[in-house]
């Protein structure tokens, strides 16, 4: 369980936790942020009721942590009674504040700007917003969140001063301008931006940020500049050239003294690819700092791990000439792993004390061998570790650094030992046929180059596999005819290897030697997952496919994880690559009744499309889903405590929810592809780019034609017309629209025409045919107050609303507007008003009502951004920086449209050129 605090209140678990109570949230994040100190019961009361609580707030308190406790507390996270007050006690890395700060501290004891800066950057980015933004009052932000947000400032500084001595002032021109529109009283970050526009040959723009800092500080504060901004700005009007970018010194190393322990295994002759693992290894490597710096090397067998550590080892083994150590700890093979114990001693052994000095317990010769290692530049290897506890006892305590290999994750090394990880993934497609070439020769790869792709394709980009090929390759005349023999699928497992039942030489042995030691869970678990349509899979989705209760799901998978005969990726998500899918599905084939598969596929579509339909109640409380029924959930779908929770769900969740719509549209399951898109319309509005959006929407729309499903079909081609009205395209909006009415009042679908005729309403009035738009509107309305459907009567005012300023009604369209935000205030449908507030902003925009319009966009914004919306606070950003174009504030405007611009290129949003062209503009 992981605690997120420097944003929205968040709890990662295994299984959804749900506080509803926001005083109860508050009561745990307090406790918290004071981990491992006792808070009193009067500090708590006068905390979570803002400095004035209530006569009974001592019993109400004893209440909240009785419900804390039944929710939360575990072995590894404990609340409790500690003197006059309560204490939460768990390991401090589990939460994100104390986990800021420990990186933060880290990295301010690293002397390398560069290493420095790549250390805060991670810090930082462990903030998704003011500390919990979504629960805490103004006493628990004051007395206890202004200590981190000033720490995370002061960490920004630091990480953009190391940025600016690095040469990265163009890299940083975007940011900065965001952080001085948010915060322009904070001169630091002005002159910053100053300097990286100066750096970057804008002298003007530089002197023009400080011109509008100036107005600023005068108009706002009655202030003029700092002492340092006005001596900056006098540096840059006379082209100082102190300001300019200092040349960076590279230090030669120093010549190593002769080693007196040299234990490291050869390097390897032909080593090939790797690079960017190779790279980044050597940056961890050159952090120097009191505590020994550990690096744990992780994978799947064949993935090159010991191979990559031996060779990075003999790379650096010049900057440790002291100790140079190796340890097989044998975590994993047909022998036990080796005990610490004996661990222990076979490292004081090697370090030349004698057998009688060396103590019996492994407490004692863990400290023995911290004694012997202190004052040394020691390079450790440890391969092959089966877990943490192995590993710990055998750390120097002292600057040294150790590299350990594992198929295990190792998070407790990182977690409590500050390891850093390295993942080793597949090969890159480039450094596969690198490694082909090294082990069959450059000639032959170069004579066939397409082959010798495609062969390393089909061998999944996998060392192994790819070791395998090529000694067959070595044994056939062409590598076309060893692609050949392995483009048949159900022959591949068969062409990767020799027929022999000998793990080594033959890859379907070494994978059936792995399935035959697994047990029955894991075992139906393995089979299982080749009927999931996805590449990767969360341990919810997983237990719902082989109808297991989480617990046994996980132990399961962890299983198949240690045996690696699954990855798993991020979290609890887990994938089987290619030749390991092959040889699932012939398992579960040979193994797995009919019937079985056939029910499990029903179980797993079902859960997804009522998790995304969870998820988006959570982003969008209020929405209108008829459409669910008559599906009903075979197994419980989570449940999100808040709307970011479930964006985050449905970003982890979208590649999945693709796959699984698309397959169950090729396999007779229309009513879930659709069903499945419609749920996430929200997440796709927000977060996707249109026209990826738009392909997966029309995927369903064709499944349910195709499926004679007519609701199906009018639903998703609403959906369809409600893209073309972002894309700008009314004509081909009014055509699906039309569309989806008919088939609505084919199946007497009274709420569905509402909606279209709604959206009808909006697109004829963009268009300025007011008669055609008025009849519609009128007709959407009448059918909502027929239906009781109160919030339907908000959205076609909102509608109406767009339509009147398009046309230049801005009157109307105000009083449209206004309407509308009463009806969904007395409702409290946020995401609604938020829009609504956003075209109110045009209205009173073109009203040259700039103050009003101004208040509707930070709303809208403000909004947006609380309910994960960045595609339209980014639009709402956009048009507030043309707004205040029009009000005669060029640098505010540039700097409100350059925000914009950074997530409405990564989305490639319509609008990003017209943004981009009122930039080009200002510059």
């Amino acid at each position: 369980m992981e605690f997120r605090l420097l944003g929205p209140f968040e709890i990662e678990a295994t299984q959804p936790v749900s506080i509803p109570r926001r005083r109860e949230r508050c009561l745990l994040a307090v406790l918290l942020l004071e981990q491992g100190r006792s808070v009193s019961a009067e500090r708590l009361a006068d905390l979570l009721w803002d400095g004035a609580p209530p006569s009974t707030a001592g019993t109400t308190l004893r209440s909240h942590v009785s419900r804390l406790r039944a929710t939360v507390h575990s072995d590894d996270v404990q609340i409790l009674k500690h003197g006059p007050g309560y204490m939460v006690r768990t390991d401090p890395q589990r939460i994100d504040a104390h986990r800021f700060r420990s990186m933060v501290h880290q990295a301010r004891a690293v002397p390398d700007a560069e290493t420095r800066s790549g250390l805060m950057r991670s810090a930082l980015d462990l903030w998704r917003g003011p500390v919990l933004v979504d629960i805490a009052n103004s006493m628990i932000r004051d007395r206890l969140g202004a200590s981190l947000e000033e720490l995370r400032i002061e960490t920004l500084d630091q990480r953009i001063i190391d940025d600016l001595s690095l040469g990265r002032h163009r890299d940083l021109i975007a940011e900065l301008r965001e952080i001085v529109a948010a915060e322009p009283n904070r001169e630091r970050f002005t002159a910053h931006l100053m300097l990286a526009l100066y750096r970057s040959g804008r002298q003007a723009d530089a002197l023009a940020v400080f011109d509008e800092s100036r107005r600023f500080l005068a108009s706002e504060l009655g202030l003029t500049p700092g002492s340092e901004l006005r001596a900056l700005h006098e540096q840059i009007l006379r082209g100082d050239a102190a300001l300019d970018l200092p040349e960076r010194v590279e230090v030669a190393n120093a010549p190593t003294r002769p080693s007196t322990l040299r234990q490291l295994p050869h390097d390897i002759i032909h080593f090939a690819g790797r690079s960017q693992e190779l790279a980044h290894l050597d940056a961890v490597a050159a952090i120097d700092g009191p505590a020994p710096t550990i690096v744990s090397i992780d994978g799947a067998p064949g993935t090159g791990k010991t191979t990559l550590a031996v060779h990075f080892a003999h790379q650096i083994a010049h900057r440790f000439p002291d100790v140079q150590l190796h340890l097989n700890l044998r975590g994993y093979g047909r022998d036990e792993p080796v005990a610490p114990a004996s661990a222990t001693e076979t490292l004081l052994r090697g370090l030349g004390v004698d057998s009688e000095l060396i103590p019996p317990s492994v407490d004692e010769r863990s400290a023995l061998l911290r004694s012997q290692l202190a004052g040394r530049q020691v390079l450790m290897l440890l391969d092959n570790a089966r877990d943490a506890d192995q590993v710990r006892p055998l750390l120097p305590g002292t600057g040294s650094l150790v590299i350990v290999t594992s198929r295990n994750q190792l998070r407790g090394l990182s977690i409590r030992d500050g390891a850093h990880r390295v993942t080793l993934n597949r090969l890159p497609a480039d450094q596969a046929v690198e490694l082909l070439s090294a082990s069959i020769g450059a000639d032959r790869v170069g004579a066939e180059p397409a082959a010798a792709a495609r062969l390393v394709e089909l061998c999944d980009h996998l060392p192994l596999a790819i070791s395998i090929v090529a000694e067959r390759a070595d044994r056939s005349s062409t590598l076309a005819e060893v692609v050949h023999a392995l483009e048949d699928e159900k022959a591949r497992l068969d062409n990767l290897g020799t027929g022999e039942d000998d793990p080594h030489t033959d890859l379907r042995a070494a994978l059936s030697w792995s399935y035959r030691a697994l047990d029955e869970d894991a075992a139906a678990m393995f089979r299982m997952l080749s009927l999931h349509p996805a590449n990767d899979i969360s341990l919810e989705a997983a237990a719902v496919l082989v109808d297991l209760p989480i617990a046994r799901a996980k132990a399961s998978l962890d299983k198949l994880l240690a045996s690696h005969m699954v990855e798993q990726r991020r979290g609890n998500r887990y994938e089987l690559h290619d030749l390991m899918r092959l040889y699932a599905t012939e398992t579960a084939d040979r193994d797995e009744p009919e019937d079985n598969r056939r029910e499990a596929v029903h179980r797993v579509l079902d859960w997804y499309f009522h998790a995304a339909v969870s998820a988006d109640s959570a982003m969008h409380p209020h929405r209108q889903r008829l459409w669910v029924k008559p599906f009903e959930p075979r197994t419980e779908p989570p449940q999100f405590a808040s709307s970011s929770q479930a964006m985050l769900w449905f970003e982890q969740e979208y590649d999945c929810l693709k796959s699984v719509a698309g397959w169950a549209a090729t396999n007779s399951h229309a009513g879930h592809t659709w069903r499945i898109v419609l749920a996430m319309i929200s997440f796709l509005d927000r977060r996707i780019p249109v026209s990826d959006a738009t392909a997966l929407i029309m995927e369903a729309a064709r499944a349910a034609e195709a499926a004679g499903d007519l609701f199906g079909h009018a639903y998703t081609l609403n959906s369809l017309g409600a893209q073309e009205i972002n894309n700008g395209d009314r004509q081909a909006a009014i055509a699906y629209f039309s569309q989806g009415l008919d088939r609505f009042a084919e199946i007497g679908d009274l709420s569905g025409q509402a909606i279209t005729l709604g959206n009808l309403g909006l697109a004829y009035g963009e268009l300025g045919e007011h008669e055609k738009a008025k009849e519609y509107r009128t007709r959407a309305l009448r059918l909502c107050e027929e239906l009781g459907y109160t919030r339907g009567i908000a959205l076609n005012l909102d509608n109406l609303g767009v339509a009147y300023t398009v046309t230049g009604n801005y009157e109307k369209a105000k009083e449209c507007h206004q309407q509308a935000s009463k009806i969904l205030a007395e409702l409290g449908d946020a995401p609604a008003v938020g829009t609504n507030e956003y075209h109110l902003g045009w209205a009173l925009s073109s009203l040259a009502d700039f103050a009003g319009a101004a208040r509707a966009f930070r709303t809208a914004v403000a909004i947006f951004r609380e309910y994960g919306n960045d595609r339209w606070a980014a639009a709402a950003l956009g048009d507030f920086g043309l707004m205040l174009l029009d009000a005669g504030h060029p640098i505010l405007a540039r700097d409100m449209l350059s925000a914009a611009l950074v997530t409405m290129r990564e989305i490639a949003d319509p609008r990003t050129q017209e943004f981009e062209a009122a930039l080009a503009k200002l510059a």
